[in-house]
């Protein structure tokens, strides 16, 4: 009995001390067991949360983790490509409905062909289905597992090449992977306006724009950036006479005068002053004072910022030769007889006229012979705006 108790008094000991020296050694690590990327779908199964950073299939390229589609199903969104300053966004070219239509990116326009609703396709996998009028969803050409397969339209059938599936990066990118195994991708990750579509390998162009993308439910405010160009102010007729006969008998005239912008929440005008002075005594001299409308947002649309240079535009010069007319240009485009100005302007080019034929001072609006501004173009201007559905 006593050899008994001896015994097994001894193994607790044992015991006791091997517990001890392992929870008490620094150097040792925890090791978790490994799954291999190629089971990381299987093993999470459809809809879990994500655990942690999870590689998809393709290793190469930026940190992944699934985002499984619950919060995205019977959901329609804008899909906004990674390209072009964020003003870039997945259509159907031409909204055409039919087999094989085949997509593109381009310019914002809230319109059913850059609408896209998820639909569950099982297995943590949906369906991107069109919002025109057929409803067929994104599918790879004729199944091609290869990078740059063509992406179009198709029925939706329990195929493959129909299931695509959504991982986000640590930045809260989007990338959408076909259950082929590759990327939707916009070609070449160019910016021009209608550049297709093709499938390619996360890893094959290392933080290539191409296969990022942002998602935006259509019920939801939208904000991105997109140029404009104003529109042109012509014919503007100075009538306030300040001083003189009306006429400049070829002395001068000198010209003064500013363009400037007026930012509103939905439209652009500009602020145009102009004077012209004869520059001998009976020193004639008129003045006018106009404002333009040079832009209107669409309805929805609003302008939160002017992200271009808008600088006040300001031009001094005195006609000394008997020209009719004179332009001013901004730097790189000044041609003969014409004044340079500000580059940073808001006014790309103005075209004034100085001294005619007859009297030079209009006394009845009536500008065809007169002094007065003919012409004024706009530089382009990048704005960022928000759609409001």
């Amino acid at each position: 009995m006593k050899t008994i108790l001896f015994s097994r008094m001894k193994y607790a000991v044992l015991v006791l001390i091997t517990m001890l020296s392992f929870s008490c050694n620094p150097e040792e690590e925890l090791i978790e067991p490994e799954v291999p990327s190629s089971q990381t779908e299987d093993f999470f199964g459809p809809f879990q949360p994500p655990i942690g950073p999870i590689l998809p299939p393709v290793i190469e390229g930026p940190i992944l983790r699934p985002v499984f589609g619950i919060v995205y199903l019977n959901k329609t969104f804008y899909i906004q490509s990674g390209v072009g300053d964020s003003n870039r966004f997945l259509q159907v070219e031409g909204a055409n409905p039919n087999r094989r239509a085949p997509l593109n990116i381009d310019a914002f326009t809230a319109k059913k062909e850059q609408q896209f609703t998820f639909e569950d396709a099982g297995d943590g996998y949906v369906y991107i289905r069109s919002n025109t009028q057929s409803k067929r969803a994104l599918h790879v050409n004729g199944a091609n597992k290869d990078p740059e397969a063509e992406v179009s339209l198709w029925e939706v059938v329990n195929q493959d090449n129909l299931k695509w599936k959504l991982w986000q990066d640590l930045a809260g990118n989007f990338y959408i992977q076909s259950k082929l195994g590759t990327f939707l991708d916009v070609q070449e990750s160019s910016s021009e306006a209608k550049t297709p579509v093709w499938t390619n390998t996360v890893g094959s162009r290392r933080g290539d724009l191409g296969r990022i993308w942002k998602l935006h439910e259509t019920n939801q405010p939208i904000t991105f950036k997109k140029k404009f160009i104003p529109n042109m102010v012509t014919e503007l007729c100075p009538t306030t006479l300040l001083r003189g006969d009306r006429e400049f008998a070829g002395n001068g005239p000198r010209i003064r005068g500013s363009v400037e912008l007026v930012q509103g929440r939905d439209a652009l005008r500009a602020i145009i002053k102009f004077n012209a002075k004869e520059t001998k005594p009976d020193w004639s001299e008129v003045e006018g004072e106009w404002v333009r409308t040079i832009l209107i947002m669409p309805p929805s649309w609003t302008i939160d910022e002017v992200l271009s240079p808008h600088d006040k535009t300001e031009f001094d010069y005195t006609i000394t030769s008997p020209s009719r007319g004179y332009g001013f240009n901004q730097g790189d485009d000044c041609q003969p007889n014409s004044k340079c100005i500000s580059r940073d302007g808001i006014a790309e080019f103005i075209h004034v006229v100085g001294d005619t034929g007859g009297n030079d001072i209009s006394d009845n609006n009536e500008c065809s012979d007169d002094t007065r501004i003919k012409r004024i173009t706009f530089s382009p201007l990048n704005l960022q705006i928000t759609y409001r559905p």
